[in-house]
């Protein structure tokens, strides 16, 4: 299924898309923002002829600053939150130009690394926003650095001449035009050049619908949508639904104001009394807050749909939310892109994926994962297979991504259980990766991921991370929720978080594998956890935080036990 030819002959290219959309719909709504004094004044309103005035604006305007780009230059951009960088992507592709997209977590060595290895040759930064020029060390980088105009600069460009972009589907298919990067939760972060190809997997939605009818896909439910995203703009799936939603998918977008993207229940309100809301893209953390608040949970049921990702949904919320609206996981990485879900046949089935097989794929089973021990329960891993004809489809992204022109299958590490659906089909339930399931010295496997799911049902535990490869017992170290410890000392605190929620995870994991009492660690207020925009523990720098009190804390087990092997 790799050819699409006889199937789609429309308008693949990003920047071609936008310029038609502008064409053939002017004043139907790009986006929707909170301007200043939105709670009074409302949200504002931008239509696509005024997207494509602005993007238009700030093409010349940055063959004015930088003069014209011959080698499709890398250019980052770092500012507020807010819709300057809807207008930046699209005007670095249009002059030929490719954006790199920093994480606003990232670390200084990290960025360093990124800016080398893309070949960064300038910095845009928001001219109402230079605080973290000198904390990214971006005055020491071979970097320009270039201030970048205002929001209200970008829409008034009305009259603006158009900023022509003349290449073809052919001449630009494998022209990179966005870099993103991985999150760098279990390492450095590694820069992915996404090409025209890898976003144009959006443009044969309409295939797949009709295709897949009358099961459907999860991208088929938002088209046509007004959808909000709590989803910041510096990461994939922020930009995505910033940019893409409305570009591949005829959605409308809603934005919430630049600082609150955690969107509080109060925030939550006035912004659904302010706009027809009919879907929502949220990092679960953000769905259970407004979930357990009484006032938002039935806002959150009145939607039609609600899709999380970056992470697992608390199981009782998705269970209660799921019997109310269309709520769905989409589930996907930065190296492989696109992926078309199927939808669930049974609604209860909420947390679970079928993958559409236009995106050539293979379960892999992988011996001594299951918590059973015993191979019974064993996980299989997502393996990525290049189509019959060798070439990239617009079924699936994973192709047009350079890092796998060399290989035929891609393993993504992504570990399953099978589930049955309704009328006998098999979907399957994600599990953890394949980096969370460590070994010990005596050659004893488990899952890291499964005993920080157990421990993190806890309430006074805000986020866990487990570790021990290579040592002969796991260990544990736990961030409590502000606020936890009030009345208690840190040993009542801990010795209860231990008995309550590790003591059964003891219980409920992998043969002879114990967690004692001393390899558990409560974290410092000095030190807390460095965690992703998702909301994900970065694990090695956690690791690294703690390497002392990791150590003692095997010294004290030793001495517990008298056992000199720990």
């Amino acid at each position: 299924m790799g050819s699409i030819s006889l199937e789609f002959e429309g308008e693949k290219l990003f920047v071609k898309l936008i310029d038609e959309k502008a064409r053939l719909t002017p004043n139907h709504t790009f986006v929707r923002y909170p301007g200043e004094d939105w709670e009074t004044k409302g949200f504002s309103t931008i239509t696509w002829r005024q997207y494509v005035n602005g993007i238009n604006k700030v093409a010349h305007w940055l063959d004015e600053q930088l003069g014209k780009s011959e080698n499709n230059d890398t250019v980052a951009y770092m500012g507020p939150n807010d819709v300057r960088y809807a207008f930046v992507w699209p005007a670095l592709n249009k002059s030929y130009r490719k954006c790199l997209l920093p994480d606003g977590r990232i670390t200084k060595a990290g960025l360093s690394s990124l800016l080398k290895a893309t070949d960064c040759k300038v910095w845009l930064y928001a001219q109402d926003d230079t605080s973290s020029l000198e904390e990214l060390g971006i005055p020491d980088s071979s970097a320009k650095m270039q201030p970048f105009p205002s929001l209200e600069w970008c829409l008034s460009a009305d009259g603006t001449p158009d900023y022509p972009y003349e290449k073809t589907w052919e001449e630009a298919k494998y022209e990179d035009i966005l870099i993103i990067h991985t999150s760098g939760t279990t390492g450095m972060p590694k820069p992915i050049f996404t090409n025209n190809g890898y976003w144009a997997c959006q443009t044969t939605m309409d295939i797949m619908a009709r295709r897949h009818w009358p099961q459907g896909t999860l991208l088929e439910t938002q088209v046509g949508k007004t959808i909000f995203t709590t989803c910041p703009p510096k990461w994939g799936a922020g930009i995505s639904t910033m940019v893409a939603a409305p570009v591949y998918w005829d959605t409308v977008t809603v934005l919430p104001p630049p600082d609150e993207f955690s969107v509080s229940p109060s925030v939550f309100q006035k912004i659904l009394r302010l706009n027809k809301i009919q879907g929502m893209w949220s990092a679960p953390q953000t769905i259970v807050a407004l979930y357990k608040d009484p006032t938002t949970q039935p806002l959150l049921k009145s939607l039609d749909n609600i899709v999380y990702l970056g992470a697992s949904l608390d199981q009782a919320v998705g269970d209660d939310l799921c019997m109310h609206t269309k709520l769905m996981s989409y589930i996907s990485s930065t190296e492989t892109g696109v992926r078309y879900i199927l939808c669930p046949r049974d609604r209860k089935l909420w947390y679970t994926f079928e993958y559409a097989p236009e995106g050539s794929h293979k379960f892999v089973r992988q011996e001594g994962t299951g918590a059973a021990g015993d191979g019974s329960d064993d996980l299989y891993e997502l393996v990525f297979v290049r189509p019959e004809d060798g070439k990239p489809s617009l079924y699936s992204s994973v192709w047009w991504n350079s890092m796998y022109k060399d290989v035929d299958t891609v393993e993504t590490r992504e570990l399953y259980a099978p589930v049955q659906d309704l009328g006998g089909s098999t979907r399957w339930e994600f599990k953890s990766r394949t980096d969370d399931l460590l070994k010990l010295n005596w050659l004893a496997k488990f899952n890291a991921k499964h005993i920080e799911t157990m421990i993190l049902r806890h309430p006074d535990v805000d986020h866990v991370l487990v570790g021990g490869e290579g040592r002969p017992v796991p260990f544990v170290i736990v961030q409590p929720k502000d606020g936890a410890g009030e009345g208690k000392t840190a040993d009542e605190l801990m010795s209860e978080i231990y008995d309550e929620a590790v003591a059964q995870a003891n219980k409920a994991d992998v043969g002879e594998i114990r967690i004692p009492r001393e390899t558990v660690l409560l974290a410092k207020k000095e030190k807390p956890f460095k965690v992703s925009m998702k909301g994900l523990v970065v694990r090695k720098e956690v690791e690294k935080d703690y390497g002392e009190e990791i150590e003692e804390a095997y010294a004290s087990l030793k001495k517990a036990t008298g056992n000199k092997d720990v």
